[in-house]
């Protein structure tokens, strides 16, 4: 065997190291990432829920304030005074 032959076989081999090195870090990483996607849905998920009653809420106390501001109108248009 000549050192030119020896020479590529050591080469090869050092990028064969490095793609494998490159691959199994790219995997783990992809794992962790695909992990956290996971994650991150549940809490968007449950931030949804938790929204909805928020929502509902605030739909109610807006309503009232619109009750309150028709009546207010209505008072004024009447000629009332809104200091009792």
């Amino acid at each position: 065997m000549t050192w030119e032959i020896a020479l590529g076989m050591i080469a090869l081999a050092g990028f064969l190291i490095t793609i494998g090195t490159l691959s199994a870090r790219l995997s783990a990483v992809l794992t962790r990432l695909e992990v956290s996607v996971k994650e991150l849905s549940a809490a968007v998920a449950a931030h949804r829920s938790e929204n909805g009653s928020d929502h509902r809420f605030f739909r109610q106390t807006m309503e009232n304030h619109e009750k309150r501001i028709t009546v207010l109108e209505e008072r004024g248009e009447r000629g009332e005074t809104f200091i009792k």
